[in-house]
């Protein structure tokens, strides 16, 4: 990789990383890091600066953000492995825990086991197996419940009222710890702690709004136009070969 990118600085060519490649910081021009958060190393002495913030998310969505709608439609998300079984025992918590007339969509991702549902359900289920996109199932639900990752980030571009947790022990506080502070969405210790706070926003409207509007304002400038505008940036500075 070193030899590679030598050659290509002698070529005259400008280095963008995306979202790696830290440890030859030196050897490059740009790194764009597609989060809201990260932590310089102390020393950054003749290194490539480093770009983030909410307006650096490289989301896959097509959809176009609306105005948020309360209902009864939940979407619950574990990610791509469930890599610590919630859909084992959470759809039962969520099934003593939301109002009866709840209708939640959970997704399985591609490498997670299917979940355990209740054999006599208060509220209807309704699985989705590992759908090519979320999207279109993220804009058409009221609320959402989620552990901490990508799709998170996809349901606040949307404006959709959140509730997230990782399952992970303390891997992600102080992400969330920053998203309490913006106001971005609710966040809980575990699924139990999450249910029941989906359960009181599903009854406070005006919270929920809130979130929603937030949430959007956060993310109202795609990443992909932050990129452009620093490689823009960047070339313009450029020496004259």
């Amino acid at each position: 990789m070193q030899a590679m990118l030598i050659a290509l600085q002698f070529s005259g060519c400008r280095l963008v990383a995306i979202d790696g490649l830290l440890q030859y910081r030196a050897m490059l021009d740009l790194i764009f890091i597609p989060s809201f958060h990260h932590a310089d190393p102390a020393d950054a002495r003749n290194a490539a600066p480093i770009v983030f913030g909410w307006d650096c998310f490289l989301l896959n969505l097509h959809e176009t953000p609306r105005g948020w709608q309360p209902g009864r439609r939940v979407l619950a998300l574990t990610g791509g492995s469930d890599a610590t079984g919630l859909g084992q025992t959470w759809p039962a918590i969520l099934d003593g825990t939301l109002p009866s007339d709840t209708v939640c969509h959970w997704v399985k991702g591609p490498f997670a086991q299917a979940p355990v549902l209740p054999q006599a359900p208060r509220i209807q289920f309704h699985t989705h197996l590992a759908p090519s996109g979320l999207g279109s199932l993220m804009q058409s639900s009221s609320y959402a419940v989620t552990v901490f990752g990508v799709s998170f980030f996809e349901l606040l571009y949307l404006g959709i009222p959140t509730v997230v947790f990782s399952p992970y022990g303390s891997k992600d506080d102080l992400e969330l710890d920053a998203i309490t502070k913006a106001g971005a969405a609710l966040v809980a210790r575990d699924e139990r702690e999450a249910t029941d706070r989906l359960f009181a926003l599903m009854h406070d409207d005006h919270l929920a709004a809130q979130l929603s509007l937030c949430a959007r304002a956060l993310l109202n400038t795609p990443g992909a136009e932050r990129l452009c505008a620093e490689i823009a940036s960047l070339m313009n500075s450029a020496p004259c070969p």
